[in-house]
């Protein structure tokens, strides 16, 4: 980073303060922000050394001017950003539902191997269709998040864009949500299994699949809370951006 002399401290160039400015529009994604900082830089590095009959301030201020302002350009990568993260929340969503697919066959087999399965109670019954339903919603609405994220769109943010962003992330908290129901469905299908039966060393094994859904639910719902958060700093970028206009 360049510094020029100014009243005997010294001062950010005006290249060095639109890259911090960008870099702090662009704070909701880190490697983001890096990445597009380092290559604005470069671009206007060489656009200022092009103003050789100017100042460098001058040549700096000039080159700053044909890029615009830092939030405009933010905004422009903010959409991708948007795009991006809706189409990895999906597929990390069709990832789980497809391991805990693999568990919740395995914990079965188990649970038959070691248990005589006897007859639900109706409680038990009203679980079971809460854990089939639930794993069906959320297969369902992952895929319809992956197909709203994958579709192609324009490079404009308007409303045919904005409803296949939403629709995703909805989409994508839907699923999560039904996931999370299904594993705590199959979570108390297994305890009032094993509850009948001896616990033995062979009962560790649906316990610890049991365990492993669990895991399986509350990663998948720290990486949403957390892919929301940031896609809600990009947003409100955009939608500032788009109320304000183009500066």
């Amino acid at each position: 980073m360049r510094f020029q002399p100014f009243l005997g401290g010294l001062v950010l160039s005006p290249i060095d303060r639109y890259i911090c400015s960008l870099k702090s529009e662009l704070g909701f994604d880190h490697a983001l922000a890096q990445s597009v900082c380092a290559e604005v830089e470069d671009h206007l590095r060489e656009c200022s050394a092009a103003y050789q009959s100017s100042s460098p301030e001058d040549a700096e201020t000039l080159a700053i001017e044909r890029f615009g302002a830092p939030r405009a350009l933010a905004a422009q990568f903010a959409m991708a950003s948007l795009r991006k993260t809706s189409k990895s929340i999906c597929a990390q969503i069709l990832v789980v539902i497809g391991i805990a697919f693999a568990v919740m066959e395995c914990r079965v087999a188990a649970i038959t191997e070691i248990a005589h399965v006897s007859r639900l109670t109706t409680f038990g019954h009203t679980a079971a269709a809460f854990d089939r339903y639930a794993f069906w919603l959320a297969l369902l609405t992952g895929t319809l998040g992956v197909a709203a994220s994958c579709l192609p769109i324009s490079d404009i943010f308007d409303a045919t864009v904005r409803l296949r962003v939403r629709t995703a992330f909805v989409c994508s908290a839907l699923a999560v949500a039904a996931i999370l129901t299904s594993v705590a469905a199959e979570t108390f299908l297994t305890a009032a299994r094993l509850s009948k039966t001896i616990l033995l060393g062979s009962s560790l094994l649906p316990i610890s699949l049991a365990a492993t859904e669990i895991a399986l639910g509350a990663i998948l719902l720290l990486s949403l809370t957390h892919v929301i958060s940031r896609a809600k700093s990009a947003w409100n970028l955009v939608d500032n951006q788009t109320t304000e206009g183009p500066q």
